[in-house]
């Protein structure tokens, strides 16, 4: 049986206009597509890797068109599509804006039929409308967790952001089925309330993630009065929310200190510190209880709080559970495998087969010959030589990763497929020294990120966990782990700013290329580990392919990148290198310019790049930089383009260049080689 999971929103990334579901960004994003046969994932990946634009939420046409090229199949093929999310909420948001405005749409379409639309029209096919499968939100969540743990029951705990009217779910798991025990309304959603309280900060923080990360660093008892009265622990394991965000400007009013750089990133801290008090006193108070009731050993942990690495690692040494599993795929994107997971289990009587052990499920790095032609487009700026260090007498690209690390230089490290989920597992990711402190402001560091790649064999010599947790527990990154006490401090040189680091443990059979530049980093420097961070920015995504890759290097902060067994290195940008490559927009951007007033009775033309997947946001443009936009069009170089655009004088040419590269390093631009 061939089944497609899909996660994401509905809409075109073509539409300039809100679509017919009018989504913001931040809702049903992490578009994916996951395929199955017989249980077995074939191939899964997420929107964003595809279309480039960070936790997209436009319909995975792309993410579905890779799972059928990888498996060689049609979507005749397919037996069900398996979509997250209730049918009847997906009607509701069509029908209300159908009434609202009926002169938009050229028929009223039920969201199977707008679902069947879109597929046909990307796909030329017209799949059965009976075969188009409807799973609930916090359910897929809560089966991605299950399924794939490999347990034969267990306490199941999904915690979500606020959709479909619900924000989690506690089930009991037995057999291919979980009962569910009690639901958590939308206005209690922890992740919501986190980010409304991230907003109120300056400057504003919505990503829950980078609370996390920065509490580590904060004092909880500033702030323990004011998060104590947001939150009520109530009798069955229950709990309610109550944010007055008022309340907390009034605070900050009160302490009366001159709000400078560090004076806010100390209330931030503080603040993170203490809501991750609030999230360990909630979720202990729920799974204690439903522990207790139903005796369940072991404990599967899903949803966008799952992502909160500190919490997963008090859960998995509470003693409360023997086993523990945390679903990495945390995101929506995990919904959309845990929504194909339960319709295979419903409609074959038959488990998967779990317990997996990667998620290595999207595109391979291309051939390298493939990775060469690559390099030769990009002459000038980039090669496969470097004169700085002698790495003549190294054959394997693991060995000079690590010679190189082992001198302070940052790798970027990509190999294999692709990683399924928002987390950096090894195969596309950015490498350092642990040794050396990490700069604030490289790729995928956010402030209070700490993660490491460590031998599996290794993890237990290095980190306090109990005896019974076997080191294979931290393949997937999803715990915060504290140093053995014992520890030499220039064991943790450049990692100790946090108590306890987020764990990646690698065996040598998952993905043997890490595992191999651990070793020879080992026998340089005696650690075997290496500091990790991700190449996600927030105007990127993860690289998908080599292409992507070379260009995450280009504008990043890092000098080499282990590409397959080709070590790329990055040499000095020169003007005349600029002049060669040939812009273009992306589909989702877009240039115009405007009337408005810059003062009360004068009236001004302004000229602006905008960007249909983040509304109102606008950057803009000289009008020498608008005019060779204007005509870009992939084809003509920007030398070409400048020409055209009568534009010769040296500090134009220059102001024109840099104004790209700047667009190109936010992802407003493309400048792909001549």
């Amino acid at each position: 049986m061939n089944i497609i999971g899909i996660s994401g929103g509905f809409d075109s990334i073509l539409e300039g206009t809100a679509g017919a579901f009018d989504l913001t960004e931040s809702t049903r994003n992490d578009s994916a597509a996951v395929l199955l046969r017989d249980g077995e994932v074939l191939f899964a990946v997420e929107e964003e890797r595809l279309n480039r634009i960070p936790r997209t939420n436009y319909r995975p046409v792309l993410a579905i068109e890779r799972c059928l090229q990888a498996a060689n199949l049609s979507l005749s093929e397919i037996d069900k599509i398996v979509v997250y999310g209730e049918e009847k909420f997906y009607n509701f948001f069509l029908q209300r804006n159908y009434l609202a405005n009926p002169n938009r749409y050229a028929i009223y379409a039920t969201i199977r039929e707008w679902i069947r639309n879109y597929l046909k029209e990307a796909f030329n096919f017209s799949f059965d409308l009976k075969s188009i499968i409807f799973v609930k939100h916090q359910y897929a969540h809560a089966m991605s967790a299950y399924a794939c743990s490999g347990f034969e029951s267990a306490l199941v705990l999904s915690l979500d952001k606020s959709e479909d009217g619900f924000s989690g779910l506690v089930a009991k798991g037995s057999g291919l089925d979980l009962e569910s025990l009690q639901s958590f309304h939308d206005v209690d959603s922890l992740i919501t309330f986190c980010r409304n309280i991230g907003e109120c900060l300056e400057p504003p923080i919505s990503d829950t993630i980078q609370l996390y990360r920065i509490a580590a660093a904060g004092n909880a008892a500033v702030y323990r009065p004011f998060v104590a009265s947001s939150y009520e622990l109530l009798p069955g394991g229950g709990y309610k929310l109550k944010l007055d965000s008022n309340a907390l400007h009034e605070i900050w009013r009160l302490e009366g200190i001159d709000a400078g750089p560090k004076q806010l990133a100390r209330r931030a801290s503080d603040l993170a510190a203490s809501l991750q008090e609030m999230i360990e006193a909630i979720v202990f108070h729920i799974v204690t209880h439903y522990q207790q009731v139903t005796g369940m050993k072991r404990l599967c942990f899903a949803g966008e709080l799952a992502a909160n690495t500190v919490l997963n690692g008090k859960l998995l040494q509470s003693g409360l559970f023997e086993e523990v599993f945390v679903q990495p795929v945390h995101s929506d994107a995990g919904a959309a495998l845990g929504a194909a997971l339960s319709v295979f289990q419903r409609e074959t009587k038959k488990c998967s087969s779990g317990p997996w052990t990667h998620l290595y499920w999207g595109s391979p790095i291309e051939p390298e010959s493939d990775v060469l032609e690559a390099i030769e487009l990009w002459d000038g700026i980039i090669s496969r030589e470097t004169e700085d260090y002698n790495l003549s007498d190294l054959h394997s690209a693991s060995e000079k990763a690590a010679s190189l690390l082992a001198a302070g230089e940052k790798v970027g490290w990509v190999q294999g497929r692709s990683e399924f989920g928002p987390n950096s597992l090894g195969n596309r990711c950015l490498l350092s020294d642990p040794r050396i402190a990490p700069d604030s402001s490289s790729a995928g560091n956010e402030a209070g990120s700490v993660c490491i790649s460590i031998k599996e064999s290794a993890v237990d010599q290095y980190f306090d966990i109990p005896l019974e947790i076997q080191p294979s527990q931290f393949r997937f990154g999803n715990y915060s782990l504290e140093w053995k006490d014992e520890l030499q401090p220039s064991h943790k040189a450049g990692i100790v700013g946090a108590s306890a680091v987020q764990v990646h443990a690698v065996a040598e059979s998952d993905n043997p290329a890490l595992w191999e530049l651990l070793d020879k980093f080992e026998q340089e420097t005696g650690l075997p580990f290496v500091a990790q961070f991700s190449l996600r920015s927030p105007f990127e995504p993860l690289p998908e392919t080599a292409h992507d890759a070379i260009a995450s290097m280009i504008t990043g902060d890092f000098n080499y990148m282990a590409v397959g067994g080709l070590l790329v290195c990055k040499q000095r940008i020169h003007p005349d290198d600029l002049l060669r490559l040939k812009p273009m927009l992306p589909k989702y951007a877009y240039v115009h310019r405007k009337w408005t007033y810059k003062l009360p009775n004068e009236k001004a033309q302004v000229m602006e790049l905008s960007c249909t997947c983040r509304r109102g946001f606008s950057v803009p443009l000289s009008a020498e930089v608008y005019r060779v936009l204007m005509n870009a069009d992939g084809e003509r170089t920007i030398m070409e383009l400048l020409s055209e655009s009568d534009i010769s004088a040296a500090e134009d040419v220059t102001h024109c260049c840099n104004h790209l590269m700047e667009l190109w390093a936010k992802r407003l631009l493309l400048l792909p080689a001549g």
